[in-house]
């Protein structure tokens, strides 16, 4: 968390993580899911990481959850959702 880097005694101390990624460009990826595909991706993506950790992800940031939960595609969600990982912005 770029937060306990700065010295921020409040951000979470990990203990261990795990990142599954095969190495592509999510960017490209995400914007060639078809239909029905993309739809039941961000459903399930929101479902899997944004509400099971609703009250958590609200209490940290109550307006990036909301912007996170109303995006429109993957590319969005992953854009908005930078705050939660620690990062001011997907950049």
């Amino acid at each position: 968390d770029d937060r306990r880097k700065r010295g921020d005694p409040s951000a979470p101390r990990f203990v261990a993580a795990a990142c599954i990624c095969p190495g592509y460009n999510l960017e490209t990826c995400f914007q060639k899911f078809a239909w029905p595909f993309t739809r039941i991706c961000l459903a399930s993506v929101k479902d899997t990481f944004l509400m099971k950790n609703e009250a958590i992800l609200r209490k940290h940031d109550a307006e990036t959850f909301k912007r996170a939960m109303a995006a429109p595609d993957l590319q969005s969600l992953l854009a908005l959702a930078a705050p939660f990982a620690g990062y001011p912005s997907a950049e």
